[in-house]
Parts: structure tokens; C-alpha cells; sequence
């Protein structure tokens, strides 16, 4: 559609082509061949002491034997150097005699621009970053080109053609560049006017696009609003997909831009030809053997009469596929095809099942693990050794282990398993551990109660207790990869100090058992600089997975608290005082509760539900 929207021309003159440097055809012949005499030539020049260095710093050397692998890194070295390298290798008396013709790197002595008006010189000459005086050369100076281009393209200058040239000063070995700019129009959108489409539909593919209206007031940090190809060629295929999905099978997408209102704008015109609507006449079912069709039709979810789409008629192959996969066949493939119905706007879909054969779980192996403990990662998978395989718990497993946040990478796979007897398949779990699972965090806050806080908080999310005993012989690191939680938190400020230490150990002795325990100390003056609260805590509670969501929890809390009064005297004014701070005492409580979470990530999830239900008896003991 948008052809020749961006044409990049860039025009060298012959002279700086690529210099070449691989010796003539001859040199090849000599190898082993002495080396009798090395000229070299710098810009029509010998004997100067530039040619010594040179001389000193080449791998071929007179009187020894030449190489060519050698003389061609020498050639290779100089390319870098040197604007061009003009090697020729002779014959001379029994031996070689070798000269080389270099010529030096140009220097710039001018560089200008011209046509540019929608961006400043001056923001043109910071983007390409090569200033008068500097040395010429090719590759870098195209990198620095192509900035200039990308510039263009940032800003939505979507017709933007640039140009190069160069002139060389033979007698002053300088070179003068000027950029020439056609900048046509800018690419900020004005409006995108969507035609032939419902206004459902123009809501749905206005929060669909990447393309995006522009707005002054946003757009300058979203970086939205402006023109760019290749991101709207991805918003027509996106808006194909769509007018596909809802049956127009025919359906064509044609855009346009139109100038706006302003020269700086553009409007964006999408016209959609739908076509006739296409509905499913007839499916087909064909290959099934283990399960009748009136239940693979069920979990297909496609009916005859509906709208027909490729999309729709993908979604049901892949949902026969899960439901085999689900049920141990792990290699069923289901191959989709559609046949347009003569004379009707209708497909016949049939949906070719090759079920092959039925596997139970075989071994299941950990492989990359270095700090983290096998068992730790074998308690994350659903997948049981001998149990019918189901698929869906692979990318389960996946999920799991990523959640946990030890790993940089997770894959597990199937793989065909070395046990006799029966249909086995081994699962292989992959993972790459994260140099550290360890956080620790400060932060200073300020409030007018508090005046200044600071917390200070020390996190170890795979930590082993079972390691304490062995840090002087492992250091360190032998409280790694216990898969436990332990954290230390303190909290400093003129009316608060606390303390709270946590510790987590999930599937204690291999069991679905959580078991934790929270310590913490606190003093605060928040009610009056006389009046102290200190209180001491203790916290003890274990959870037990029901199964994959829900979890059943005990816990049980003991909390002293004492206050204490400083400089406060026995009159009428602090007698309601003085009896709030007899309020102190030992709370002793238990409770059990209900936890249910599917959702997909325990910091960030984006689907699935949380939700807790307990009580608690206070008075125990």
C-alpha cells in the first residue's frame, strides 16, 4: 500500500568503494618463497617515517619466508587503517619482491545540509556526530548516516528521501560531504477514519492498533501519534485477522494518507471491502479411534452454521489437540483444512486426526541446576512418574518454576523414555538459574507524625536452613537452594523502631505441608512522645495443598505488648492516660482459613482469581 513511502538513496562516488586487499592471483603461488625486498608506498611517498612504523608492524618481513596467511592479515590490518591498499607481489631473482600502495584516510573538511526544515541543523549535526576535521571513513560515517534516517523516521517524516555526496581535494587529501534532504510531509495523525466498518468495530481496532491517533498532551512521552510503515503494516494484517475472523472470508483492507488540516498532519483513511459473510456447511471428522465423535465434536467447539474463519477453525484443531494431550496421547496431530462449497458462501472444514499411541510418565530428570536442590524443582511439577501424561502440565510446570523466580530460563519437554515395557516418555526440565535470588532494598520516608523513617530489608527467596551448619566449611553459599524464604526487615525512625524476621518452608519433609514462622519486635510513641508501646511477636503457620489452587491454613499468633509511661504524673488530666496504659498484656490466638488463587503470576498476575476466607479464637491458653 505505502510503497515508496521512505526511500533512502544513498550515492558514493566510486572512488570510496570498498578498498580491496586481496593479493593478485600470483601470490597464491609463492608461498614458502623468500621474501628479498618490502616497498611501501604512503600517498606517493617512500622513506618516511611513517613507512618505518608500517614496516615494523607487518607479520610478512624481508628475508623470511612468505606466508599467505600472514600477508593477507597484514593486508586485512591495513584496509582498517588506510583508505585504499593496493598490494602487487613479483618475481625478483629466485625470491619475491613485494610493494605496497597505500593511500591515507581523507579528512573532512566540510560537511553541509540542505533542504532540511521540519528539524534544525543543529539537531541534525548532534544526531550524526561526525564534525569537521575528523577522518574520513566509510563504514562509520554510513552508521552515522543511517541516524540521520532514523531521525526522520522518529519524527514521522514517512516520505523523507536523503542523499549523500562527496568531493575529493586530491592536492589536500580532504573530502567535502553535503546531505541533501526531501522531507515531504511530516507523519503526525491527525485522524484515523475508519470506512465501512460498524462502530463496534471501530472501537475494537481503535484499542487494537499500534497506530494511534496523535495527542499534544501525551504524545510527547508514549511516543505515540506518529506515522511509522512498518508498525502499520503490522496494523493491516491485524485488521485482516479481524474482519477474517467475524466470516469475510473475502474481505480486502485498503489504506491511504490524505493531508490534514495542518501541514504538519496526516489522516489515515482505512476502507474495508467485506465481502459476503461465510458460514461452516458441513465438519468432518476423520481418523478418530479412541474417543467417539460426539465428544471430540464437543470439545472442538465448532458448529455448523456459524461464522467461518481459519482462526476459528485453528482454535478448534488446537483444543483437540490439548484434549489428547491431556489423556497421554502426546503426539496426536490435528491437521485442519477448509473447501469452499460451489455456488454457496459456505466452507466445509474437516479436521484430520492422527491420534498415535498413548504414554504414561516415565523419568523425570532435572538438568542445569546448580544451587537449587532437584527436589525443589521435582515439587513444582504435577507430572507423576508412572501416571497417564497430560501435556497441559507441562506449560503448568513452566509457569510454576518461572513464578518462582530462581530461573532466567525453563523449558521442559518429552522425550522418548529408555523403559522396557509399556509406552513411557521421560520428562526433561531445563532450567538456567539466576546468578542470585538474594534483595535487598533501603528506603528513607518522611511524614509529619514520623518525621523521617529509614527501612532497611534483606530477602533470600531459595534459602536452605539445613546450610547453617556448613557456612565455615562453604561459605555462603551453602544457604542456597533450599527453596525456602527467609527475610529480615528493620525499621528506624524518631517514634518507631521494629524488627521482623521471617522464615517459609514449603513441602516440608516432601509433603504438600507449608510450615512458617514470623518473629517480630516493635516500640513506637505514635500516641504521644511519653506514652511507649513495646510489644514482641510470634507467629507460627502451616498450609496444605488441597490440590493445584486451593490451600487449607492453620496458624497461630502470640503478641506481648507493654506500655510504658515516661515523666507522666498522677493528676486529673492523665488519669484516662494512665489507664489506657494498663491495656497491655498477652494475646494468645489460632485460626484456620481457605486460600484460592489461579491466578497466573503471584506479583503481576494477569488472569485467574485470589481470594482468602478464616476466623481466629483469641484466648488460648
Amino acid at each position: 500500500m505505502f510503497k515508496n513511502l521512505i526511500i533512502f538513496i544513498i550515492s558514493a562516488i566510486s572512488l570510496y568503494a570498498p578498498c580491496t586487499y586481496a593479493s593478485t592471483p600470483s601470490a597464491e603461488q609463492h608461498e614458502g618463497s623468500r621474501v628479498e625486498k618490502i616497498d611501501i608506498v604512503i600517498d606517493e611517498k617512500t622513506n618516511t617515517p611513517e613507512e618505518t612504523q608500517l614496516r615494523s608492524r607487518l607479520r610478512t618481513k624481508e628475508g623470511a619466508l612468505f606466508s599467505q596467511t600472514d600477508f593477507d592479515e597484514d593486508l586485512k590490518a591495513l584496509s582498517f587503517e588506510f583508505d585504499t591498499v593496493e598490494p602487487h607481489v613479483e618475481r625478483l631473482d629466485g625470491g619475491l619482491s613485494i610493494k605496497l600502495v597505500v593511500t591515507k584516510k581523507p579528512i573532512i573538511s566540510e560537511i553541509t545540509i540542505s533542504g532540511n526544515k521540519g528539524i534544525t541543523l543543529s539537531k541534525l549535526q548532534e544526531e550524526l556526530g561526525i564534525t569537521k576535521g575528523a577522518t574520513f571513513d566509510r563504514e562509520q560515517f554510513n552508521k552515522a548516516f543511517h541516524k540521520l534516517k532514523n531521525l526522520y523516521v522518529r519524527k514521522g517524516y514517512f516520505e523523507a528521501e536523503l542523499t549523500y555526496s562527496v568531493k575529493r581535494n586530491p592536492s589536500t587529501n580532504s573530502i567535502a560531504i553535503h546531505i541533501t534532504i526531501q522531507e515531504g510531509r511530516a507523519g503526525y495523525i491527525e485522524e484515523i477514519v475508519f470506512k465501512n466498518f460498524t462502530k463496534e468495530e471501530r472501537d475494537e481496532l481503535t484499542d487494537l492498533l499500534y497506530t494511534k491517533k496523535y495527542n499534544f498532551f501525551t504524545s510527547w512521552a508514549t511516543q505515540e501519534g506518529t506515522f511509522k510503515e512498518e508498525l502499520f503494516k503490522q496494523d493491516e494484517l491485524a485488521i485482516l485477522r479481524y474482519i477474517h475472523k467475524l466470516g469475510y472470508a473475502d474481505a480486502k483492507v485498503e489504506s491511504k494518507i490524505v493531508s490534514g488540516k495542518d501541514k504538519k498532519r496526516i489522516i489515515l483513511i482505512i476502507t474495508v471491502n467485506k465481502g459476503n459473510p461465510y458460514t461452516i456447511a458441513k465438519i468432518d471428522l476423520t481418523g478418530e479411534k479412541a474417543y467417539p465423535q460426539a465428544e471430540l465434536f464437543k470439545r472442538a467447539a465448532l458448529k455448523t452454521g456459524e461464522l467461518y474463519s481459519q482462526e476459528a477453525v485453528r482454535e478448534a484443531a488446537h483444543r483437540l489437540m490439548e484434549f489428547y494431550g491431556s489423556r497421554g496421547y502426546i503426539d496426536a496431530e490435528v491437521i485442519p483444512s477448509a473447501k469452499r462449497v460451489e455456488g454457496a458462501h459456505a466452507y466445509d472444514v474437516t479436521l484430520k486426526i492422527e491420534e498415535g499411541a498413548r504414554y504414561r510418565v516415565g523419568l523425570i530428570k532435572v538438568i542445569g541446576n546448580v544451587r537449587t536442590q532437584a527436589r525443589v524443582i521435582l515439587h513444582e511439577t504435577p507430572l507423576i512418574p508412572g501416571e497417564i501424561f497430560n501435556t497441559t502440565l507441562i506449560s503448568k510446570t513452566e509457569e510454576r518454576l518461572r513464578n518462582m523466580g530462581y530461573f532466567k530460563n525453563v523449558n521442559v519437554y518429552a522425550v522418548k523414555s529408555k523403559t522396557e515395557g509399556g509406552n513411557f516418555r521421560d520428562v526433561y526440565i531445563e532450567v538456567e538459574e539466576n546468578q542470585t535470588t538474594a534483595s535487598w532494598k533501603t528506603s528513607i520516608a518522611y511524614s509529619t507524625t514520623e518525621k523521617f523513617i529509614g527501612v532497611i530489608s534483606l530477602n533470600e527467596t531459595n534459602f536452605a536452613m539445613s546450610g547453617v551448619p556448613h557456612i565455615f566449611s562453604k561459605g555462603l553459599k551453602a544457604l542456597r537452594g533450599g527453596g525456602e524464604y527467609a527475610g529480615f526487615e528493620v525499621k528506624l525512625g524518631s517514634r518507631l523502631v521494629s524488627y521482623t524476621l521471617s522464615w517459609t518452608k514449603p513441602h516440608v519433609w516432601d509433603s504438600k505441608w507449608t510450615v512458617g514462622v514470623d518473629l517480630d519486635k516493635t516500640k513506637n510513641s505514635y500516641e504521644a512522645s511519653d506514652y511507649m508501646l513495646k510489644s514482641y511477636g510470634l507467629g507460627i503457620f502451616a498450609s496444605y495443598d488441597i490440590h493445584t489452587f486451593l490451600k487449607f491454613g492453620l496458624h497461630y499468633r502470640l503478641r506481648n505488648t507493654h506500655v510504658h509511661l515516661k515523666s507522666v504524673h498522677h493528676n486529673r488530666r492523665n488519669r484516662q492516660f494512665i489507664r489506657e496504659s494498663h491495656n497491655g498484656g498477652l494475646i494468645s490466638a489460632i485460626g484456620p482459613g481457605l486460600t484460592y488463587d489461579s491466578t497466573n503470576s503471584p506479583i503481576t498476575p494477569t488472569n485467574g482469581l485470589r481470594s482468602k476466607l478464616g476466623f481466629e479464637f483469641a484466648g488460648l491458653g
